[in-house]
């Protein structure tokens, strides 16, 4: 992404481990958390 300052990208690739199950839950954690990061700044 070009000239798009602050721009922050969460996504369940940061987990560990390859699910083979729904990631659901995961994202809304990794969202979640994320999201209180960004409003802790």
């Amino acid at each position: 992404m070009h000239r798009l300052s602050g721009l922050r990208i969460a996504d369940a690739s940061i987990s560990p481990m390859i699910r083979s199950s729904n990631t659901n839950a995961l994202e809304m954690v990794v969202g979640e958390r994320a999201a209180e990061l960004m409003l802790a700044e």
